[in-house]
């Protein structure tokens, strides 16, 4: 490369560096608005299908032990069928393990989201600080940073 070219390349990178530090905040909200309504729908598409899954199972085990139950009653099957209610059973166990699960995964990703919200409400607060006057600008920036670190910083 020639020397031109390098000067050509750096000077592209300074006002791309330039144009991030001035749009730094609309930058930050979009891509928050973005990743939110992205993970929301991912959210809402495997909570849908593991709880499809999981009611596959809890019908299933039911109809094990049903089906265990009537051979016991009507057909005296009574050895065949206490192996089939057992394993029944298990299903049931092993799903009600699985909705557990389930609940713990939909709750960490509820608490992941509620993080995003609160990178959102900086990128709000950093944006209409950016509108106010200079001099109170810098005040609710500072406010802003006080907030964040739960600190006192002297003015």
């Amino acid at each position: 490369m020639n020397s031109d070219r390098v000067k050509e390349l750096y000077v592209d990178i300074k006002n791309l560096q330039d144009r991030l530090e001035d749009n730094f905040a609309d930058i930050l909200l979009k891509l928050t608005n973005k990743y939110i309504e992205l993970y929301s729908e991912n959210i809402n598409r495997q909570v849908r299908r593991s709880y499809l899954v999981l009611f596959f199972f809890a019908i299933s085990g039911g109809i094990v032990i049903l089906a265990g139950a009537i051979g016991a009653l009507f057909f005296n099957l009574r050895e065949n069928s206490y192996a089939v209610m057992v394993s029944g059973a298990i299903t049931g166990f092993i799903t009600a393990i699985l909705f557990k699960l389930h609940n713990d995964s939909i709750s960490e990703m509820s608490r992941y989201r509620d993080k995003m919200l609160e990178t959102q409400k900086i990128a709000l607060a950093l944006k209409a600080a950016e509108i106010l006057p200079e001099d109170e600008k810098s005040k609710a920036v500072l406010a802003i940073i006080r907030f964040l670190l739960g600190t006192e910083i002297k003015d």
